[in-house]
């Protein structure tokens, strides 16, 4: 047998691996209405450039792995990470509207870093997200600013069952939950990232991660930053030369 034919019959075997792979349905999995999947290397996520858009939880509820009556969770993380506070108007503030685990609707104003917590999901009983061996993996985002919503899933609330790596339809259903997000208020140049979970409880309030969102199964957004115009320089400068020439000698 030639070496060539070895080869070939690997890639082969190579591509069908890789799309059965791209067909299977996580347990997990996060998307955003009208997002589109970026699938380099550092991205891997479901990403929209969109201020006001709904983000869903998508819940695979045939599985043995998923459990109806547990608490979920999506962490809202502040990218790029910072680990620094400033006044919360240095970043506004972002707003989320969702049913939360009690069956309570919640329509939520969060101030940016002051309503939120410094570390890596979950938060701990404490209210603490101090890395341990235990926590979300770091995948880029954290250690960061992050604020953290709790829901169940309705088993009434389904869709069709899809991979939201390649939006490729497989049959049977998916649970969903939508969350509604208006960054507007949310200073430009920064953006939010989203992981679901579950969480298993270690002794002493020890929160650890049980069941998530693999990360290739994520989302975020990344609203583009303003290029000013040559107008906009003008008037910048015409502005500080104006400001020089009134500052006392």
């Amino acid at each position: 047998m030639s070496m060539k034919f070895i080869s070939l019959t690997v890639l082969a075997l190579g591509a069908c691996l890789h799309s059965l792979s791209a067909l299977a349905v996580p347990l997990l999995q996060l998307d955003i209405d009208s997002g589109v999947y970026d699938a380099s290397p550092t991205e891997e996520s479901t990403i929209t450039t969109a201020s006001v858009f709904d983000l869903y939880a998508l819940g695979k509820h045939t599985s043995n792995k998923f459990d109806l009556s547990e608490t979920y969770h999506i962490s809202a993380a502040l990218t790029p990470k910072t680990n620094f506070s400033f006044p919360d108007d240095d970043f506004g503030s972002f707003e989320v509207s969702y049913t939360d685990a009690s069956g309570a609707t919640q329509n939520k104003v969060i101030q940016v870093t002051a309503d939120m917590t410094f570390g890596i999901p979950p938060l701990e009983a404490n209210w603490d997200a101090a890395h341990d061996g235990g926590d979300l993996g770091s995948h880029d985002i954290y250690d960061t600013y992050f604020y953290e919503l709790n829901f169940k899933f309705d088993a009434g609330s389904t869709v069709n069952s899809y991979n939201t790596e390649d939006d490729v339809a497989v049959s049977g259903t998916l649970l969903r939950e939508t969350f509604s997000f208006d960054l507007t208020n949310l200073q430009i140049g920064y953006d939010l990232h989203f992981d679901l979970y579950s969480n298993k409880v270690k002794g002493g309030g020890d929160f650890d991660i049980d069941n998530f969102a693999p990360f290739s199964h994520d989302a975020g957004s990344q609203r583009a930053v303003p290029v000013p115009t040559p107008a906009g320089l003008l008037l910048l400068l015409v502005g500080l030369i104006l400001v020089r020439l009134k500052a006392p000698v």
